[in-house]
């Protein structure tokens, strides 16, 4: 028998269950269950198990269960007319889950098989399950394999298999709910029904869905469904496919987007098997197919399992040029192609456009076909922040999406109606470009709606799963660790970046084979030759670097390098061409690069200036820009009218850098050429005021790749200040959020990734010297896996630099706490990253011994004092501790500031997480609403308090200490410095 020991909560209804026999009233349906993958069909046993037989039933999660999914003790009536079917004492409950049906006879013989090997455990006395748990009375196996019917069929032969099995093994009773059971129970349990809806519908999901939902959701969801299939080829085309292409083509997602490298943060589990060599690198796979694996999940609150390692939503983290907008085109487009592949008419298939192409395209990259069929969506963040402007920072984000489905739809679409979908449906929202929300109030208003969507779907035990790209200097864990996983996207492999140089070739010169050969070999050049070879890490850096081979250019060096080779080759591409616009381009070359550059600083000003301000101008404003320039020259303003409207007609049409935006509207077609063209303005002019400008924007998340162009640029052109650059970033911090963030050590680690002074070691060596002060400071402000890449670089290119490196790391690691801390955190990203030339120093760092006694240290100290745990410590919390309380004690007595501070770190709604035997108490980010401090002079006195409360505290709690710093360091990041860069252009009011 079941041990009597263990504790039972009574079932709702008595201390018996009673199994339905259902009659019904709707159509019966087949389920697709084969669309589920193992761990969501365990889920589904469980939930149908909960509502057979009462809320008594005992789920068991991932990990060891013993042989078991879920565990029933009490009475279990089979049959209301005959009692002695019934079952009572300890019931087993286990999933057995077939990935791929081969039809009654071959499903049967697996299933059967799979009985046998489990009851042989139970049969054994000596096995570990039997002695952890006993034997129970009763087992119940749940299977998606179809059992063929009939005398003799494959139902028959299982039940004979159970009855010799239990009498042999000494139970007392066996039952198995097969497919057509399941099917059934399904028909009588609407509620689990939706839970798995984006899984079990059967076929066409337009002709199926009042199988699964009901009321008005079903005419919602045939609408959404359609716009989704509608929406397939609308939101096709990539970035930078017009501009140096010579026959100026648009290439579309289906024709050219690959899945790109990303690391996830892995499991204890998983760092265990790296270090042991049972693993190849568990932690590195393509970021849309971790999204698809991660959307295979059912995140129903009531059907989640927590996950601590894995919580549902994901942020992207990339650089620039990384390819983070195609990525989420390619993820959307993955879930609305299987919406449309499901469709059971082949006409209606042929009847949407680009489904055909984008498939083949799909699986010749081998994304794999979402299993749960979520309705995506994917949002520009910069659009709906500038949708939004002005408005109440609780936005409704579901009553914006309504108005943008309405907008290409007979029907109206109300947020009331999409709620009923979220209600009844998966959902995929991707919000990408989050670090183009420059504005700190806009960022707020887009903060703030995304949570109320969490709460509101939370509460509605919606099945919602949301993805957020952005750029790491752009994002400062505004949404927290419990809700949201960190991938961070990774540099391409050179074979990766050869073959998607290869498929851009063959795509642009398509009818010349033999030109396509030869300029893939140019480019294979490139990647053979190291210092060229680090410019072909992204898909823009490949596409670039393409262009250039094209016409057998030498590769530039340095990343703005790239930049300028490209602009100048499409430059002069255009202008060696006949007729009256290259001759215009031609003759005007410093004027139109002088306006270029205005525009660029104009639109990036512009951004950080007006909440919610997209980059886009007006073709006026342009055009008074293009007069301004050319009357500064001389020109009588009727000759520069005309000039204008000719220039701005060039660079639109044909270099094509500069592209129409919305209505009406001009920007740049990519986010990076217009860094590029205002790292241009920055870097020009008088030296003082060249590097005043770096001055000002050095701590700007929004300004940082312009600065690092900006600076770029100066090594290229002007070796005089190459000192004044180098001074600037080790220059003393002058104010206490300076001295408690990392700025500096974090600049020169991306300049020395920038690879400006490759050629001048002198600059290299101070460079790494500042940087290697970044394990001074508090563990939270770190990229850990950036840094420790880049660490690995120089370690691989200079033996002494990698001497300098681990000498620093092994006395860090015998330092004061919060530098211990650090320094750890940078040894875990190592172990990480297997191709990490520092991986071979790992032993000289730490023994095992020592290891386990810092970081239970650490562990000590977090838990004691309160802490926002670090990827490292893999903890998907965001603080744990006395986080509150400790805050509380040290807010500033001042009203109006204390309540300035308490508005900006949010309302800290504490939660128990369990992790061992430690109870960690982590912050609810949903209960959190973000007020950001308005205006530099309030971001200033509320940085600086934080700073100095941070500066105040005691060295055991150094935790609370880099949660301030954290804090300060996203405020000072956000401080506007447009209006102080502006001045420094005398062109600026023209």
């Amino acid at each position: 028998m079941y041990p009597a020991c263990r504790a039972v909560i009574p079932h709702s209804g008595g201390s018996s269950a009673v199994v339905s026999h259902i009659e019904h009233d709707s159509p019966v349906a087949d389920y697709d269950l084969h669309k589920l993958n193992t761990r969501e069909f365990e889920h589904l046993a469980q939930a149908l198990c909960i509502k057979e037989f009462g809320v008594s039933v005992e789920i068991f999660g991932d990990g060891s269960d013993n042989g078991r999914e879920a565990m029933y003790v009490g009475r279990i009536i089979w049959s209301g007319h005959d009692s002695s079917l019934d079952w009572m004492g300890g019931t087993v409950i286990q999933a057995k889950f077939l990935q791929e049906p081969h039809g009654t006879v071959k499903d049967t013989a697996w299933f059967k098989n799979e009985i046998t090997k489990e009851m042989a455990i139970w049969k054994n006395p000596e096995s570990a399950r039997r002695r952890a748990i006993g034997l129970p009375d009763n087992i119940l196996f749940i299977t998606n394999a179809t059992l063929g019917p009939g005398k003799g069929g494959g139902i028959d032969t299982v039940r004979t298999q159970l009855r010799k099995e239990i009498s042999d093994a000494g139970m007392t009773g066996a039952e198995c709910w097969h497919f057509d059971k399941l099917c059934r129970l399904l028909d009588g349990q609407k509620d689990v029904r939706r839970a798995f809806a984006g899984f079990i519908t059967p076929g066409d999901i337009l002709e199926n869905l009042r199988i699964i939902l009901e009321g008005n959701s079903v005419d919602v969801g045939t609408e959404l469904i359609k716009h989704a299939e509608n929406s397939i080829l609308s939101d096709q085309f990539i970035q930078l496919s017009e501009s140096g292409d010579p026959q100026q083509t648009r290439l579309r997602i289906n024709q050219v987007a690959i899945d790109l490298p990303v690391v996830v943060p892995a499991s204890r589990s998983q760092l265990q098997a790296h270090d042991s060599g049972t693993s190849e690198n568990p932690m590195y796979s393509g970021a849309a197919a971790t999204i698809i694996d991660r959307g295979n999940r059912v995140l129903r609150p009531s059907i989640l399992e927590k996950d601590l390692h894995h919580p549902p939503h994901v942020v992207i983290v990339g650089g620039p040029g990384q390819g983070k907008t195609t990525l989420s085109q390619l993820i959307v487009t993955a879930y609305r192609s299987a919406f449309v592949d499901d469709r059971s008419e082949l006409s209606n298939k042929a009847r949407v456009p680009g489904l055909a192409e984008t498939n083949n395209h799909l699986q010749s990259i081998g994304l794999p076909t979402p299993s749960n069929r979520r309705w995506p969506l994917r949002i520009d963040l910069a659009k709906f922040a500038r949708d939004v402007a002005g408005k109440d920072s609780d936005v409704n984000l579901l009553r914006w999406v309504a108005n943008e489905v309405s907008k290409n739809s007979y029907k109206t679409t109300t947020a009331a109606d999409l709620f009923e979908w979220l209600n009844g449906w998966p959902w995929l929202i991707v919000l990408d470009g989050f670090d183009e929300v420059a504005s700190h109030i806009a960022r707020e208003t887009v903060t703030n709606s995304v949570r109320v969507l969490l709460k509101d779907a939370a509460e509605a035990d919606a099945d919602l799963f949301v993805v957020i790209t952005t750029r790491p200097q752009g994002y400062s864990n505004e949404f927290g660790n419990s809700e949201f996983d960190d991938v961070s996207l990774e540099e391409l492999p050179t074979k990766t970046a050869l073959e998607y140089a290869k498929r851009l070739i063959e795509l642009r010169h398509a009818s010349d084979p033999d030109h396509q050969e030869d300029i893939y070999q140019r480019v294979v050049r490139s990647a053979e030759q190291p210092l060229t070879a680090r410019l072909m890490r992204t898909p823009l850096q490949v596409t670039i670097m393409t262009l250039l081979s094209e016409i057998d250019r030498r590769a530039p060096q340095t990343r703005y390098g790239l930049f300028d080779a490209y602009y100048d080759t499409i430059y002069k591409r255009e202008a060696n061409k006949l007729g009256g616009t290259a001759e215009l381009l031609s003759r005007r070359r410093e004027d139109i690069d002088a306006i270029h550059e205005r525009i660029a600083v104009q639109l990036q000003c512009q951004e950080e200036i007006t909440p919610g301000a997209e980059a886009t101008m007006s073709r006026t404003a342009v055009r008074e820009i293009a007069i301004c320039r050319l009357e500064m020259e001389g020109n009588t303003r009727v000759v520069a009218e005309r000039i204008a409207e000719s220039i701005i007609n060039a660079a639109t049409e044909r270099l094509v850098l500069l592209v129409p935006r919305e209505v009406a509207n001009i920007g740049f077609e990519v986010r990076s050429l217009q860094e590029y063209m205002c790292a241009r303005a920055v870097a020009s002019g008088d030296s003082t005021v060249m590097i005043e400008r770096l001055r000002v924007a050095r701590f700007s998340a929004h300004w940082r790749n312009v600065w690092l162009l900006s600076v770029g640029r100066i090594f290229a052109t002007r070796d005089e200040l190459r000192p004044a650059v180098i001074e600037l970033v080790r220059e003393m911090p002058s104010t206490a959020e300076q001295v408690l963030v990392s700025t500096g050590q974090q600049l020169a680690i991306e300049l020395l990734h920038d690879g400006n002074s490759l050629n001048s070691p002198k600059y290299r060596t101070q460079l790494l010297e500042h940087a290697l002060m970044v394990f001074d400071y508090n563990p939270d402000s770190l990229r850990y896996e950036q840094n420790t890449r880049i660490f690995g670089e120089m370690a691989s290119e200079d033996l002494k630099y990698r001497q300098r490196i681990v000498e620093v790391l092994k006395q860090r690691l015998d330092y004061r706490l919060a530098a211990v801390a650090t320094a750890w955190g940078t040894v875990h990203a190592i172990r990480k990253d297997k191709s990490n030339a520092l991986q071979s120093s790992l032993n000289q760092l730490w023994s095992k011994a020592q290891r386990e006694e810092i970081e239970n240290a650490i562990l000590h100290s977090w838990v004691s004092h309160g802490y926002p745990i670090a990827d490292s410590m893999l903890l998907r919390t965001t603080n744990v501790g006395s986080l509150g309380e400790t805050l509380q004690s040290i807010l500033p007595d001042s009203g109006e500031l204390r309540q300035r501070i308490c508005e900006a770190l949010g309302d800290i709604g504490l939660v128990n997480v369990d992790h061992q035997d430690i109870i960690l108490l982590a912050a609810d980010p949903l209960a959190r609403t973000i007020r950001y401090p308005r205006g530099a002079y309030e971001i200033d006195e509320v940085a600086e308090e934080l700073a100095q409360m941070a500066m105040g505290l005691s060295t055991e709690y150094c935790g609370v200490r880099a949660y301030l710093a954290n804090y300060a360091g996203r405020f000072l990041s956000r401080r506007p410095v447009a209006k102080n860069m502006l001045a420094t252009f005398d062109w600026v009011g023209g």
